[in-house]
């Protein structure tokens, strides 16, 4: 079976740093990376160590290595509780399922189903431990449960806003890997409550990692640290230098020393909050609460939808014929804009005759609807250039004018003026006032009898 490439979305998490290659972060949210300082302050990490493709740290993650005691000088509780994490914990190797989906990868719900129960299990055995030992949980679970269970605006699986569909395969190992370790030190912190409340009796979230003694100089705190570690059972990897001594302290000494004195005497705080400070959900920029079109508002330019996915092939089948449409009703809004849409009612007249119609329209304009006949009289300029036979044909139309004619409608004629359109015969004025003939009835109906057929008398021979 050969093997997939490192960002392939069958790639599984892993903390070999052979077995996969730095995440290309700089992608930014468009791709679903985020800023993970928390984590790089809870492993005392440097700049040069990168996130792999398969989501974690390589063999700097958590629960993969013993935790050096120079990292665990600051009075930091979280680190503190560091060495009480299981052993090579589930979550470094846990596969986040993916499927291809119109080339985008989005996780398997059961997947998601899944994180989620280990979460809560961890958190409920932790609260459970910790309010027996009047300890807190560390503030990495605290600043972070909040936000990935984040869950207004999205679908209705676990973790709507960890695993977006427009997620790079690498970024939603990322953030997989990310549920996963908040459950580590969840399970680190029921080991160490579990250790500080009963003595060592076992560890009920398995073996913890333990501490790796390196060969630093040792100072008075440094053998409090490793007596008080010792106390609670837990294992240590490297040998102690020539004339150190472990000493042997009390249980509250044994929580001043890995807790710190201030920590130690406050309330214990184990419940997670439902809103924090620093957390922006509206915006859709956050890196737990993105909304892509906040992010890229050229989506659509890009066939995604507003939520990032990508658009299926009937949406943009759909989108090109809408536009079709719209560039064709657009044409053809300006063509109708350009065109007038009456039709035709006077034909186009030559130089001669238009002082003569433009004289007898005004008079039709201007006639009350109850006048009598109109008499129209020719111009004096059209009968001067008129011959004579044709003045005798003006005479006759003058005299075919005293009959009553039907008025244009006024809209008609000021619209007829501005037609461009084909030329069309009007009708004659003779011709309108011409009523049809009658309509005749029809006779009764008549039965046709032929004519009496004739009867020729033989002929008689008449003697001289």
């Amino acid at each position: 079976m050969s093997q997939v490439p490192h960002d392939h979305y069958r790639a599984r998490v892993t903390t070999d740093p052979t077995a996969s290659s730095p995440a290309p972060v700089d992608e930014g949210k468009k791709k679903g990376y985020f800023d993970d300082h928390a984590t790089r302050m809870l492993l005392d990490l440097s700049p040069s160590d990168a996130v792999l493709h398969s989501g974690t740290y390589g063999n700097k993650e958590l629960s993969v290595s013993p935790i050096k005691l120079s990292s665990l000088r600051a009075t930091n509780y979280d680190r503190r509780l560091l060495p009480f994490t299981p052993l090579n914990h589930a979550f470094a190797c846990t596969y986040i399922a993916m499927h291809d989906r119109n080339g985008q990868f989005p996780v398997l719900a059961q997947t998601r189903k899944n994180l989620e129960e280990s979460l809560n299990r961890a958190l409920i055995d932790a609260q459970i431990a910790a309010n027996s030992a009047g300890i807190s949980l560390p503030n990495y679970a605290m600043t972070l449960i909040p936000r990935i269970k984040y869950s207004e605006g999205g679908d209705d699986h676990p973790f709507p806003h960890q695993f977006k569909i427009f997620f790079a395969p690498s970024a939603s190992r990322m953030r997989g890997v990310r549920v996963g370790r908040i459950e580590a030190l969840l399970d680190a912190t029921t080991n160490a409550a579990s250790a500080m409340n009963n003595g060592f009796r076992g560890w009920p979230k398995g073996e913890p990692v333990g501490i790796l003694i390196g060969e630093e100089e040792f100072s008075e705190e440094d053998v409090t640290i490793l007596s008080a570690y010792q106390a609670l059972g837990v294992p240590r990897v490297g040998s102690l230098p020539e004339g150190l001594e472990i000493v042997s302290l009390t249980r509250e000494e044994v929580q001043d020393a890995l807790i710190g004195k201030m920590l130690g005497k406050s309330v214990p705080n184990t419940k997670i909050p439902d809103v924090i400070s620093d957390f922006d959900p509206n915006s859709g920029m956050d890196d737990d609460a993105l909304y892509y079109a906040s992010i890229a508002p050229d989506y659509d330019e890009h066939n995604l939808n507003a939520d990032g996915e990508a658009k299926t092939r009937e949406q943009r089948r759909e989108e090109a014929d809408y536009a079709i449409m719209e560039e064709l009703q657009g044409g053809q809004e300006e063509e109708r804009m350009e065109q007038d849409p009456v039709p035709p009612y006077e034909p186009v007249q030559r130089e001669g005759e238009a002082a003569f119609a433009t004289s007898a329209l005004q008079m039709s304009l201007v006639e009350p609807a109850n006048a009598g006949p109109a008499q129209l009289s020719t111009p004096n300029s059209a009968a001067t250039s008129m011959p004579s036979s044709e003045a005798v044909s003006a005479t006759s139309s003058n005299s075919n004018a005293a009959v009553p004619q039907t008025r244009r409608s006024t809209v008609a004629a000021r619209r007829s003026r501005n037609y461009r359109g084909p030329y069309m015969q009007p009708a004659s004025s003779s011709s309108r006032s011409r009523l049809p003939p009658p309509r005749r009835s029809p006779s009764p109906l008549r039965h046709y009898s032929p004519p009496p057929s004739r009867q020729h008398s033989p002929v008689r021979n008449v003697s001289p």
